[in-house]
């Protein structure tokens, strides 16, 4: 008989938590290379087959602040799993206390912050403008939680102000089909992540906020839309 996909992730989570108090003092390129081992395997193990494509190479000289879709549980391995570079990932607070996800997610330095509040907002702006100036990459959900469908959600208020404020390229992320662990009775076994074309800052520090944003939002969400 078959040991079901919940009863074999049963049986991997005592070697993973312990894999990640091994991994916490570590480097943090050691750190992001250990979860993005992980993040392999759990799509793998998973049964998924991930299709990455990159519009360009990108100029690594300078932080890249991601800008993606955000479709479901599977986003974040997606992501891990395929990104040209290391990053950390912004995420409401709520998060942090996941189990075993939220300690992987701290192995990468995720930035959490209470989105309801003034406060925290000012807590997520001012530790993205630390990371971007210090040559880290960040990832952010600017919808602010899962659509599980093609059809985007808005963008949260302000969610792409980092950028402006660290003078940082910026890189649209467009998921497919990473609801599918969120959606009963979804069986497609192919995920895709494309990687769009770099904006340098020089290319949109003269926009006003809101077109930038609705450029990004577009570009999502027609690869999205015209997926192959």
């Amino acid at each position: 008989m078959k040991i079901s996909v919940v009863l074999k992730g049963l049986l991997i989570a005592p070697w993973a938590y312990l894999n990640c108090f091994y991994h916490q003092d570590k480097s943090f390129e050691e750190r992001y290379a250990f979860v993005q081992r992980v993040s392999k395997f759990i799509i793998k193990f998973l049964g998924y087959d991930l299709q990455v494509k990159y519009e360009e190479a990108f100029d690594l000289e300078k932080p890249i602040f991601y800008v993606s879709n955000h479709q479901g549980t599977i986003d974040p391995a997606m992501i891990v799993a395929s990104s040209p570079t290391s990053l950390s990932f912004i995420s409401k607070k709520e998060n942090e206390k996941l189990p075993l996800l939220g300690e992987y997610a701290s192995l990468i330095d995720t930035i959490y912050f209470d989105r309801n509040s003034k406060q925290g907002n000012i807590h997520m702006l001012k530790e993205a403008l630390r990371y971007l100036k210090n040559g880290r990459n960040i990832l952010i959900f600017p919808e602010g939680t899962r659509s599980k469908q093609d059809q985007m959600n808005a963008f949260k208020e302000g969610a792409l102000r980092p950028c402006y404020m660290a003078k940082a390229n910026v890189v649209a992320v467009a998921l497919n089909n990473a609801y599918c662990l969120d959606v009963k009775g979804k069986h497609e076994k192919r995920l895709q992540i494309t990687y769009g074309k770099l904006h340098p800052y020089e290319e949109y520090k003269d926009m006003e906020y809101d077109d930038f944003a609705a450029m990004i939002y577009q570009e999502i969400a027609a690869k999205v839309n015209n997926c192959e």
